[in-house]
């Protein structure tokens, strides 16, 4: 019986290792969306009406025929509210957007492909507005 070479045992290892490389070309299994979204951040005038918009979600999709969803999943005192299909975010409650109790806060939304989804950061700030005041030209003199 011959003993292995070198040579035989070299080309051995170098045959199993290219049958064991991964195939570049084959589709990937990445659990990546088919999307990408930005945190939204706006500054707006405190005591808004309800159903004003407060902003509009960011995003990009990999395809036209991508539906994404989208949901609030912390809303504090459920001060918004979001159309699941625009990612448009509006006035729920007009009262939790006073300057006065809050400067600011924040939710969270989660934007979803059917198979992967994300998470972003809503942040409003809310700018101060005299309150009471009447004009000048509605004084009764």
């Amino acid at each position: 019986m011959k003993k292995p070479t070198i040579l035989s045992i070299a080309i051995s290892v170098l045959i199993a290792f290219t049958s064991c490389k991964k195939d570049e070309d084959s589709p990937s299994t990445s659990s990546e969306p088919s999307f990408s979204a930005d945190n939204l951040s706006v500054t707006m005038d405190e005591n808004p009406n309800q159903g004003d918009l407060v902003g509009l979600i960011a995003f990009e999709k990999d395809s036209e025929s991508t539906v994404l969803t989208f949901t609030l999943t912390t809303n504090p005192g459920n001060a918004m509210t979001i159309n699941s299909s625009t990612g448009r975010v509006t006035v729920a409650t007009p009262s939790y957007f006073d300057y006065e109790s809050r400067e600011s806060f924040s939710g969270k939304a989660k934007i979803s492909d059917g198979k992967n989804s994300k998470t972003i950061n809503i942040t409003v700030t809310l700018n101060d507005v005299e309150e009471g005041k009447v004009p000048i030209d509605r004084v009764a003199l």
